[in-house]
């Protein structure tokens, strides 16, 4: 199974803009969104609007997203000092893994 794994900020078009190069010239299957909490961090507005056109624009990828958390599994808000940058670290190796 290929997929296009992203990690979403505040920009979303900059994720639709390099799946809609790169699935052009690559198969892809899915689409894995890497994100902090969509509730309560500043990425509300763009997991919304990226969920949105992700769906209009390829229906037929399935399109999953996963929250980042800490060790204790709360969700990671902002990368805003060491600790939360470690979180974000192990929380990617394990969605990688």
């Amino acid at each position: 199974m290929s997929v296009f794994l992203a990690t979403l900020g505040q920009r979303p078009e900059a994720i639709t803009m390099a799946l809609d190069v790169l699935h052009s010239r690559y198969h892809y299957d899915g689409v894995i969104i890497l994100n902090t909490d969509a509730k309560h961090s500043d990425i509300a507005d763009a997991y919304a609007e990226l969920m949105t056109v992700l769906k209009a624009d390829y229906p037929n990828l399935t399109v999953t997203s996963k929250t980042l958390c800490y060790m204790d599994g709360q969700p990671l808000i902002d990368i805003s000092d060491q600790h939360s940058a470690e979180a974000y670290y192990h929380a990617l190796l394990e969605v990688i893994r």
